[in-house]
């Protein structure tokens, strides 16, 4: 059995539309990270083909959190599109979900 690689992103900018959909960049391609603990990354935008290709599900989470789901490929609460700028995301999470992540300056969901 293949593992999966599991990466978890420390911010994701966003627009609240619609008080209920977010959107924004979940991965930029080709920009280094912010410090991961010693290292930076860069993502290459081949880095999601395979999601694509294989039409795996991925989930929006908040706080990296698995029991935090707020969007989902399957459901169709979470869509993503490839760019050139990177992994466009749309989520619109249940109406049944409490508590919204918290909005820092600039827009970020933390």
């Amino acid at each position: 059995m293949e593992s999966l690689e599991r990466r978890a992103f420390l911010e994701c900018r966003v627009d609240a539309i619609d008080n209920r959909r977010l959107r924004g960049y979940a991965i930029v391609f080709n920009a280094r990270s912010q410090n991961l603990g010693g290292f930076q990354e860069i993502i290459a935008p081949e880095a999601v083909d395979r999601t694509f290709k294989e039409a795996l599900d991925v989930r929006a989470l908040v706080d990296h959190e698995s029991s935090k789901v707020i969007g989902r490929l399957r459901a169709g609460t979470l869509q993503m599109q490839k760019e050139g700028t990177g992994l466009r995301v749309t989520i619109e999470p249940e109406a049944t979900i409490v508590s919204w992540p918290t909005r820092a300056p600039g827009n970020t969901v933390t």
